[in-house]
């Protein structure tokens, strides 16, 4: 088997075993509050909030699918982006945590509009927060490659020989 060939296969078992990852917490996110939550007692947002734990199983499946595969040989040679890695999987974090975290707060409380409707501004302002720090955590590894590429372009000075 090449070298090449290896690479490719260790990506797919990686992918693989996220998937498997995601599909085992998908079935987990949609079977305990079904089973918890007798339809009598759930509220009309009650798919909804399945729906949206389950995007926030993607974002960090996703994420951890991606940091494993630039652990790879594959993708060793990315220079800038495995260090900003881990910032970036702790904005996704913290905001996977924060949302869940708001909505399950939400769903103790009755339905009343100004909380639905401070709640659904929370969830704005939480990602909109964690999007702009990704942005610039993206912003600095970009301008931190693009000084890197310019410094290498600068050649030393001639110095004077007399003789």
């Amino acid at each position: 088997m090449t070298e090449n060939n290896t690479r490719h296969g260790n990506s797919r078992r990686i992918w693989a075993l996220v998937l498997l990852g995601f599909l085992a917490t998908t079935v987990l996110v949609v079977a305990v509050p079904t089973l918890l939550i007798s339809i009598q007692y759930r509220s009309h947002y009650f798919w909804h909030r399945v729906g949206w734990t389950e995007f926030l199983v993607f974002l960090l499946w996703g994420y951890l699918g991606y940091f494993l595969n630039l652990t790879t040989k594959r993708y060793i040679e990315c220079r800038a982006t495995p260090g900003v890695l881990p910032a970036l999987g702790i904005v996704i974090a913290f905001y996977a945590l924060a949302s869940f975290g708001l909505m399950s707060l939400h769903a103790l409380f009755p339905s009343v509009d100004f909380l639905d409707r401070f709640h659904f501004a929370a969830q704005i302002i939480v990602a909109t927060l964690s999007i702009i720090v990704c942005a610039l955590v993206h912003l600095a590894r970009v301008s931190h490659a693009d000084a890197e590429d310019d410094a290498a372009d600068v050649k030393p000075p001639k110095q004077n020989q007399q003789s």
